[in-house]
């Protein structure tokens, strides 16, 4: 699971700032579908976990359990787990199977919102916190380890994010020959 948020944290960014557009005739167009059809899963998965109480120690009772997951965990994991592009190029696919979707306003602006949508794929990230404290409380690996792994990775992170969002708005942006004079 741990790989597979690190794969998001990585591929999202690159799709959103480079505009990477894969055709479900592609392979990798299923393996990015299968990803988010084990997030999906893991939805489920954890509704059939057991959850710590401060009384009871291990509670396995469902509506406690479902209570927990949707105080919080649940409002990340789903949206960020409906896989919206897919689903969106699956249908403009079989409707238009030769690529040919015409122009219309319409369809360009869902396409953009569609895209928009991926950034929820980052809120994984979260996940990958809670991984990395669980880490911190049951493994016996040194504090400063885990500590210094988990500043390196949201350095990188950062500036992985900012390299693909600044790429993304000078590909967007006019460029200025004269001072208020753009072409």
């Amino acid at each position: 699971m741990l790989f597979l948020i690190f794969y998001n944290v990585f591929a999202v960014p690159v799709a959103i700032a480079f505009q990477l557009e894969v055709p479900p005739t592609h392979p990798w167009f299923w393996a990015e579908l299968l990803f988010d059809v084990v997030f999906l899963i893991d939805v489920v998965l954890n509704f059939n976990t057991a959850v710590m109480t401060e009384h009871a120690g291990l509670s396995f009772s469902r509506r406690k359990i479902a209570c927990e997951y949707f105080s919080f965990w649940f409002w990340i994991d789903f949206p960020s787990s409906i896989p919206l592009a897919q689903v969106f190029s699956l249908v403009s696919f079989a409707a238009h199977p030769t690529g040919n979707t015409g122009e219309s306003s319409q369809i360009l602006k869902t396409v953009k919102m569609i895209r928009l949508a991926r950034i929820l794929k980052l809120m994984r990230i979260m996940k990958a916190m809670k991984i990395f404290r669980i880490f911190e409380e049951e493994m016996d690996i040194n504090p400063a380890v885990i500590k210094l792994f988990k500043m390196v990775f949201t350095v990188l992170f950062m500036c992985h994010l900012m390299g693909c969002f600044a790429y993304l708005i000078s590909t967007q942006t006019q460029v200025c020959t004269r001072v208020f004079a753009c072409t």
